[in-house]
């Protein structure tokens, strides 16, 4: 259930940035409406580089089990705890990635791809406004 709602949120957030570069372009003449939309489209990236930090971070922090496990010191250890330690560091190799809605990784690249496509669509919509005036 929250994979889902972190997905929505993150497709909410696009879909803002989105509309927050049209209406950019539209107030272009407009100064108050021009600084109303980037104040948004900041406020709105803000949220989402909240959402992809934390999921680094908890990828970065993941990675770091693995390297706890390896330097403690199991060598001597009874064989259930070094089975243990063993089980750790296997699932830990493996990797994780938190995801929204299980397709899309919740990371720092995610958040530049999604800054990239609405400073994209910005631009085209730019580029659309000056060949019709």
């Amino acid at each position: 259930m929250m994979c889902l709602l972190l997905g929505e949120i993150l497709f909410f957030i696009l879909l803002l940035q989105c509309a927050t570069a049209f209406g950019a372009v539209m107030s272009l003449d407009r100064k108050n409406d021009l600084s109303r939309a980037v104040y948004l489209y900041i406020a709105v990236t803000y949220t989402a580089v909240i959402y992809c930090g934390f999921g680094t971070v908890l990828s970065q922090e993941y990675e770091s089990v693995s390297n706890a496990a390896m330097s403690s010191d199991w060598v001597g250890a009874p064989v259930s705890f070094q089975k243990s330690i063993s089980f750790m560091i296997a699932i830990a190799n493996h990797g994780f990635t938190p995801t929204a809605a299980k397709f899309v990784p919740v990371s720092n690249s995610t958040l530049m791809n999604m800054i990239s496509e609405s400073i994209s669509l910005f631009m085209f919509l730019l580029t659309m406004k000056d060949k019709n005036d």
